[in-house]
């Protein structure tokens, strides 16, 4: 009985905190906020939808003029990024190997669970919604990162991130049916659930059909896992909820406890007194209602002032000119009397299109989705240097929400995939890659040495010794057995290879921000400069000017890097053979 008891506790609480979560907060005294009401109006416009229906009271299709959509677009496009620019780095310069490595593991995993997709289900529902949800999966032993959908998640309105989290889930009788031997109440609410399926399809229902499952995480009373604990302490738990028809928690299918929360949250624009952020969407509410205000009232006057309407003090001309005139017919009046054409065109249909004109660039202003940025064609007389500072505008602001989300998706990667593909990789195992040239270079290099020294070890133990000759030799034959798969390679990693490396994650915001015109016109005058006067570099005081300018052309070299390569290249024409006893010191030492 007292199994029953807290079961049932936890049942009236979802319901309470359901309820809770549907109803509007006051900000501050007069301003209040609803964040269900708030997605309501965002799936409503987004769909091009009214609220109150999209026909009028007579009947009348309204159309809809989206402003929003678009502007949606532009912010996702301008915040999104593409799995290449995650790159994987330790700081331990004797890791180097490994951390390169274990980043073609990390690429091996974002491909394998479509990573691409949910960077753009992030992006997208992060400026549409104003905040985005980020949930971690592990099915079948492997970790995928969802994006929840805002229709389909209760959440407190003030904390979104310590607040309970109710996502709906909808499941057919066959997914249910797989979830037995998963969840720990499942087997004594299966009459429940074909009651609730009776009861919404009828007692024929098909496989086809769903039943709504609420997946709760929060804190709550000890007692609500497990009889015996504590009903005052409170932990982080995960519970599974059938829900009937109505949607209304009716029994528990599955609990457990939590150590870490399953998610993390990034808003668009934070508010304060709410959790949901401000998104694109929310921000053309008083622009898109204004806009088709404007609209339906074009079109109200445009039916009626496109319809002819003739006016004659004429006895004769009674009739209807479109049903009883066919083309050519000529009118007969009498003499004297006037026929003419009422214009009822108001004068007040010009400012219609100016209100509109102001509510969008009110809109643009708002989002910072100039025209400058959409690519559109400005209108002629446009000052090129306004055009500039609206796109310097736009695009700095879209930088900052995407250095938001580069400090949001390292914080993922520290937390939940590193971890996990570390885990995963303890045991030896075969990585098949594609490598860069220079990726290449190093891994043959490192692994051709890995492989010739254990030939010297093996030798030594039968007592025999391998001359530099026979080492130099069994050097590039190891290579040459590298190099026969091109540009892939098949590398055999060993047991708790990674164990002892850090990692971090860098992810390159500004990759997609880059003008390529501009980045390549900056390149070649690099170049012209250099290949003109080589001793620039060598000049102290150049050196830092040259530097500058490289800094600000945003090229992705740096001075050191140029003057590192040139010194390099001077040793190597000097003293060849310590340069290459050098480099190959090192090379042991990152594979070690």
């Amino acid at each position: 009985m007292r199994l029953r008891y807290f079961y049932m506790d936890l049942i009236k609480e979802l319901s309470r905190i359901k309820e809770s979560f549907s109803e509007p907060v006051e900000i501050i005294d007069g301003l209040f906020h609803d964040p269900q009401d708030i997605v309501k109006k965002i799936e409503y416009y987004t769909n091009s939808a009214y609220l109150n229906g999209n026909r009028d009271e007579f009947n009348r299709e309204k159309f809809f003029y989206n402003i929003i959509n678009y502007r949606v677009n532009v912010a996702t496009r301008a915040t999104d990024f593409d799995t290449k620019d995650i790159q994987i780095f330790s700081e331990n310069p004797n890791h180097f190997i490994k951390s390169m490595i274990f980043g073609k593991e990390v690429k091996k995993w974002m491909r394998k669970t479509g990573f691409g997709k949910t960077i753009n289900d992030f992006s997208f529902t992060r400026a549409k919604y104003g905040g985005v949800l980020a949930k971690k999966v592990i099915k079948d032993g492997e970790l995928k990162v969802e994006i929840p959908e805002w229709k389909n998640v209760y959440f407190d309105p003030i904390d979104i991130v310590n607040g309970t989290k109710i996502e709906k889930h909808y499941l057919t009788p066959v997914q249910l049916s797989k979830k037995k031997d998963v969840w720990n109440q499942y087997e004594e609410n299966i009459d429940k659930i074909e009651k609730i399926l009776r009861s919404v399809y009828g007692k024929n229902y098909s496989n086809s059909d769903r039943v709504c499952v609420l997946e709760v995480e929060g804190e709550f009373p000890e007692t609500y896992i497990d009889e015996k604990g504590d009903e005052d302490n409170y932990t982080l738990q995960k519970h599974f909820v059938l829900a009937d028809g109505e949607e209304k928690p009716i029994c528990t299918l599955h609990s457990m406890a939590q150590k870490k929360t399953d998610y993390k949250y990034l808003p668009w624009l934070e508010a304060s007194g709410r959790s949901l952020g401000i998104g694109i969407a929310e921000d053309g509410f008083q622009a898109q209602m204004a806009t088709n205000d404007s609209m339906l009232k074009w079109q109200d006057i445009m039916e009626i002032a496109a319809r002819p309407f003739i006016v004659s003090d004429s006895d004769v001309l009674q009739n209807n000119i479109v049903n009883d005139m066919v083309f050519g017919d000529i009118m007969r009046v009498e003499k004297g009397s006037q026929t003419n054409l009422l214009n009822l065109t108001p004068p007040s249909l010009v400012e219609l299109r100016n209100i509109t004109q102001q509510w969008d660039e009110q809109y643009s202003r708002a989002t910072s989705t100039f025209e400058a940025i959409t690519g559109e064609t400005m209108p002629s007389g446009t000052p090129f240097r306004a055009i500039a500072v609206q796109n310097q505008e736009a695009q700095s602001m879209f930088l900052y929400r995407r250095e938001e989300a580069d400090l949001f998706w390292r914080e993922v990667f520290t937390d939940w995939v590193l971890p996990h593909i570390k885990s995963k990789l303890t045991r030896e195992h075969i990585l098949s890659s594609d490598f860069t040239i220079d990726e290449l270079m190093m891994i043959d290099e490192a692994f051709a040495i890995n492989k010739a020294n254990k030939k010297v070890i093996e030798k030594a133990i039968q007592g025999k010794v391998m001359t530099q000759e026979d080492y130099d030799k069994e050097l590039e034959a190891q290579k040459l057995i590298l190099q026969q798969t091109g540009e892939k390679r098949f590398i055999q990693v060993p047991n708790d290879y990674f164990k002892d490396a850090e990692f971090d994650v860098d992810i390159l915001i500004t990759g997609e921000q880059l003008n390529k015109s501009a980045t390549f016109e900056s390149i070649s005058n690099i170049l012209a400069t250099v290949g003109a006067n080589p001793t620039i570099l060598q000049d102290p005081i150049m050196n830092k000017l040259f530097a500058k300018v490289i800094e600000l052309a945003g090229v992705g070299i740096s001075p050191t890097e140029i003057t590192n390569a040139l010194n390099k290249q001077t040793q190597q024409l000097d003293n060849p053979e310590q340069v290459q006893l050098q480099e190959q010191a090192q090379t042991e030492q990152q594979v070690a």
